[in-house]
């Protein structure tokens, strides 16, 4: 639960807008959540404990949602989760879905999880697949995302505050559903959303909402058409969000729209600006004058003459469609599901029915032999994925701290891994393996802020745009109480790694008893990258790692979250 926490007005000025509009007054109490959204005063009650999937007198609406075009089994239940939320916004959402003023297009969006357009009145609403939680109440919470969201391109400040109240209210919705059904109704990305608002730091919280859902840590996207799409800096990265590296692996651009188009395009930096001018980019008397949002949805394209013939000569192998399109005319492409299930289906015919296997030859013949560009691109353009476990031990034991937890003490800290309240010398066995996981590391150190640790390998190997991967996750194991490996060991699911305790120090201090599991790459990793599309979670880049969330691998349903694991206090 929240716990009792009352917040105070948050005003429109920390969005640059004059004056003290009230956007944001709440009460977050053990009773419930009871306030308003919007300087125009959106009241909520949203304290009751509802069961959207159930049926009752309080959803007086079933009939006439199963009598409009919204009436699949999880759009019922996403329907009252919108009528449960007594706000009015999502009810309002909820009439123009059973009206047919709000279609949903479901499942054509591989590029974020939701968008809400306004085309001839009628607002289009484009979903991704949904691939954790529950189906119903993750779309209610989607839902009650887009509800807030009017399909209109505003002023950078407008859509501020439109994304602010969007992420506010699907956070506060999405607390609703797992305090009644428990976290694993959830997404980790709505999860994560729900621990930076538990802080009760508004300001904190607006910035985290704006700096997630804005995208602002994207950067220069080479899209499937050719455009070089602005996406807020300077480094180029593909459609997905993957970076593109040069033949030596190194990023290509810099810091800065204008210095890392001029690095990508190999230009000069006036060269740059002309060209951004010339596009109708927009500048704003800040000391970095291209970020803002009046460009988003700007792109340099082909249209440009000199764009054109750099793209020609130096872009067009990174265009991830033109590599598809190469990978199909190579026969290196991912076989279709419903091609392997013919060819299955043939190979199993014998040679003693010749009719059968000729009709089944042009059958195979007429089929779409490979998967869509869509479905490559779902994958994040990754085929033969690698073969990871995740071993989900010690479920007996609550979460006491979770990946991406925010620090309560000021300090600007997020906890880069996840933490079980163990008790000393409880037995500990890997989390995360494969067939070739060894000891990378063990380090004793009573006095370092690890503790006794060990660190294993895993080797991960895949195929990525048309290219063979070989990368390593790593996996911490920090504040052992003893260490029962030796370097370089073989792993499996029954070795020993050693019992866990609460050794190092912070500041000086002893740890609680806790075992800590962290997970990283050096590098930026495409599979990992595929992962957290696929989870809504995110990478944590701190010194030359990059940490992700051990839930990506474990199944987060079987462990008990403590109520205080979103923050720490460190």
């Amino acid at each position: 639960m929240f716990g009792d926490t009352s917040i105070n007005v948050l005003n429109t000025s920390m969005f640059g807008l004059p004056g003290s509009q009230g956007l944001l007054s709440l009460n977050l109490s053990n009773d419930g959540v009871r306030g308003s959204i919007g300087g125009g005063g959106l009241d909520m009650n949203l304290g009751n404990m509802w069961k959207a999937a159930g049926v009752g007198s309080i959803f007086s609406r079933n009939s006439d949602m199963r009598n409009s075009e919204f009436n699949s089994a999880d759009e019922l239940v996403a329907g009252r989760v919108l009528w449960s939320d007594e706000i009015d916004q999502t009810s309002k959402l909820l009439d123009e879905l059973m009206s047919g003023d709000a279609v949903l297009n479901r499942g054509n969006l591989t590029d974020g999880v939701a968008k809400t357009t306004l085309t001839g009145g009628v607002k289009q609403i484009d979903l991704s697949k949904i691939t954790e939680g529950d189906l119903g109440l993750m779309l209610g919470v989607i839902l009650s995302h887009e509800a807030m969201r009017d399909g209109v391109e505003g002023t950078e400040q407008e859509q501020a505050i439109e994304t602010f109240r969007s992420v506010l209210t699907h956070s506060i919705v999405g607390q609703m559903v797992g305090n009644t059904y428990g976290m694993g109704s959830l997404d980790a990305g709505v999860i994560a959303d729900i621990k930076a608002l538990q802080s009760g730091d508004m300001d904190a919280f607006a910035r985290y909402a704006l700096g997630k859902f804005d995208g602002t840590e994207d950067n220069w996207k080479l899209m499937e058409n050719g455009n070089l799409a602005y996406d807020g800096d300077g480094w180029l990265k593909d459609s997905n969000g993957n970076y593109i590296l040069d033949e030596n692996d190194e990023k290509i651009g810099a810091n800065g729209i204008q210095g890392g188009l001029a690095d990508i395009l190999g230009i000069s930096s006036g060269e740059a600006a002309a060209m951004l001018y010339s596009e109708k980019f927009g500048t704003v008397d800040t000391a970095t004058p291209w970020l803002n949002d009046g460009n988003n949805n700007r792109a340099i394209t082909l249209e440009n003459d000199k764009y054109s013939g750099i793209y020609n000569n130096n872009l067009t192998q990174h265009n991830t469609l033109n590599i598809y399109n190469n990978l199909v005319d190579d026969s290196r492409m991912s076989l279709s599901a419903d091609y392997i299930s013919k060819q299955t289906e043939l190979n199993n015919t014998g040679w003693w029915h010749p009719f059968k296997r000729s009709a089944l030859k042009d059958e195979l013949a007429n089929m779409t032999k490979y998967i869509s560009y869509g479905e490559y691109k779902g994958d994040n353009f990754i085929q033969s994925m690698p073969d990871v476990t995740g071993s989900s031990n010690l479920t007996e034991y609550p979460v006491s701290t979770l990946y991406g937890a925010a620090s309560t003490n000021g300090r600007n800290l997020t906890h880069r891994g996840l933490d079980l309240a163990t008790p000393i010398g409880t037995e500990l066995y890997p989390f995360i393996f494969n067939d070739d996981t060894t000891v990378f590391d063990i380090t004793p150190g009573e006095d370092t802020k690890q503790g006794n640790h060990v660190i294993t390998k895993t080797p991960l190997s895949y195929t990525f745009k048309g290219m063979n991967m070989n990368e390593d996750l790593f996996t911490s194991y920090l504040h052992l109480n003893s260490i029962d490996v030796k370097r370089d060991w073989d792993i499996v699911s029954s070795t020993l790694l050693g019992r866990t305790g609460n050794s190092g120090l912070w500041d000086g201090k002893p740890y609680a008893k806790h075992l800590h599991i962290d997970m990283y790459t050096q590098n930026q990793s495409p599979y990992i990258n595929y992962l957290n599309m696929k989870n809504n979670s995110n990478s944590i880049s701190y010194g030359n790692n990059n940490y992700n969330d051990p839930f990506l691998f474990l199944d987060q349903d079987l462990y008990k979250i403590d109520d205080d694991a979103y923050s720490y206090n460190f």
